[in-house]
């Protein structure tokens, strides 16, 4: 493997299939399809490390610490969603330190903080693996995947408790999948046996290794199920959401900020959409926590936004050479800031204030403490929810003016996102029409929020321009950039009322009582 850098994990994407064989399975001949190479035979020891109820292997997620073969290290392994049917997941790994039995380096273990919830992570089971691997190739040599014969061992107190044989296809970043699907029938035909991605930790660990993770995924709802379903619903998947960003968020991965606080806000809204169903005295302390996660994670991304923005602006915008100049004291300025914001919201990750959120909602999820009405079937509950929520953003907008201050505009978007998400909330349950009337809403909110980046934009724009210590050349075409956001704000004012004309047709709201 490439070494890790500083001591920083390495991330290495894998996609592969998995077979059973039993003990006597024999290879097919894979020469019709493939250019096959012998890679040689190589013994693996892997001592895999979880919590005594298997918080890991429930999620889908393996630690291990691994001799042998050209990868040996740490390993931390962790699912990505795929409908390809091949098991895909993120291997986040570091070199070895310590003996076996050793505890897991504190950078694997942070990653997976709140799903381990503080508890001990602890040896739990080790195997031992004769691999024999074979390098599928095309004709033109290039390598399409690497396909493994692995007889395993399942040591317990030095002695062989269990064996089991598998055989793993994992994909090069050139596979042809046209032809790897061939060798995947190839390999069926002969008695392998495909389908499912158990990985081999998880089969040593037995069955509690596949019981449901502590937020199963969530059950379908109807019209007819009651609205506390549909709660369950839709905490149980904006929780697991929040647990997967998290993860991204403390690897730093591209957008991970961005859907962190898409989680958190979805949580609220759904807490804020539910409230006249709900024991307040317990949702909205709840609620103010997540607020209280979501400001620190606020100037991250909007900080990121604007970066982002400002230098696409100055790319389309500048001559090319005032725009490298622009975009290098972007990355300078923006940078430092963003850097900053960063490193205080990750501050807030290793507390215990964090982890105890995820364990309130983790047990929202289980039991939300709802009054009755919650118990009534969401056709009769959900359309007066929203109702109330349309009620508020049509009077906001109805007051509405091209002349009204940037703030008033926020708040009309405030109030959009809230009609929308109350939407998006009953969707699930009410189906087709809920859908529509937040399609519909989310034009509405685009267009607000087009106005809002480009407001703080220009904000943005003004402050750096005046921060001192900016060249007068770089000074100049900030202002250039800052007449621009100007007048991308009033087309958005003036796009508006296009937007809200198609997205108020009552058609869009027949299903909710009394729609105005």
């Amino acid at each position: 493997m490439a070494q890790s850098r500083n001591g920083s994990p390495e991330i290495v994407r894998e996609k592969e299939y998995k077979f059973r064989v039993h003990g006597q399975y024999h290879l097919p001949d894979l020469s019709l399809l493939v250019t096959v190479a012998d890679g040689g035979t190589v013994v693996l020891d892997a001592t895999y490390y979880d919590t005594a109820d298997l918080r890991l292997a429930r999620e889908g997620a393996s630690l291990r610490m691994r001799t042998g073969g050209s990868d040996e290290g740490w390993h931390l392994k962790l699912k990505v969603a795929d409908e390809s049917g091949a098991g895909v997941r993120d291997e986040i790994r570091l070199p070895l330190s310590g003996k076996r039995g050793a505890a897991p380096p504190d950078q694997l273990l942070s990653l997976v903080a709140v799903l381990t919830a503080g508890l001990p992570v602890e040896p739990r089971a080790r195997l031992r693996t004769e691999r024999a691997i074979r390098i599928l190739s095309n004709g033109a040599g290039i390598e399409l995947a690497e396909l493994t014969d692995d007889r395993v061992n399942v040591l317990e107190e030095g002695a062989v408790a269990a064996q089991f044989r598998e055989l793993e296809l994992e994909l090069r970043p050139d596979a042809d999948e046209k032809t790897l699907d061939q060798v995947c029938r190839l390999l069926v035909d002969e008695g392998a046996v495909a389908g499912g991605f158990t990985s081999k930790a998880a089969r040593a660990l037995g069955g509690r290794a596949s019981s449901p993770p502590e937020v199963p995924a969530p059950e379908p709802v109807s019209e007819k199920s009651p609205a506390r379903s549909l709660l369950q619903y839709q905490l149980a998947t904006y929780v697991r959401a929040l647990r997967s960003e998290d993860i991204r968020v403390r690897l730093d991965l591209p957008d991970s900020v961005h859907q962190f606080r898409v989680s958190i806000r979805r949580l609220r809204s759904v807490l804020r959409v539910f409230r006249p169903l709900l024991d307040t005295s317990w949702s909205e302390p709840l609620r103010e926590e997540l607020q209280f996660v979501a400001s620190l994670f606020g100037p991250v991304r909007d900080t990121e936004v604007q970066l982002a923005r400002l230098e696409s602006h100055a790319a389309s915008a500048l001559p090319a050479e005032s725009a490298e100049d622009v975009q290098r004291f972007l990355r300078r300025r923006l940078g430092a800031e963003l850097s900053e914001a960063r490193e205080q919201a990750l501050s807030l990750l290793g507390g215990s204030r964090y982890l105890k959120l995820h364990e309130a909602l983790v047990e929202a999820v289980r039991a939300p403490r709802t009054k009755d009405d919650a118990e009534r079937s969401s056709r009769k509950v959900l359309p007066p929810l929203v109702e109330d929520a349309w009620k508020k953003l049509s009077s906001a907008v109805s007051k509405l003016s091209l002349e009204d201050p940037d703030e008033v505009w926020h708040a009309a978007r405030i109030k959009a996102k809230r009609a929308r998400y109350a939407a998006d909330a009953c969707a699930p349950a009410l189906g087709k029409p809920a859908k529509q009337l937040g399609s519909q809403l989310s034009s509405v909110t685009d267009v607000l929020g087009e106005h809002q980046d480009s407001v703080v934009a220009a904000s943005t724009l003004s402050r750096l321009a005046l921060s001192g210590r900016v060249p007068s050349a770089t000074a100049y075409w900030l202002g250039v950039l800052h007449e621009r956001e100007l007048g991308l704000t009033a087309a958005a004012r003036a796009s508006f009322a296009a937007v809200w004309q198609e997205a108020s047709k009552r058609k869009y709201r027949e299903w909710v009582h009394g729609g105005s």
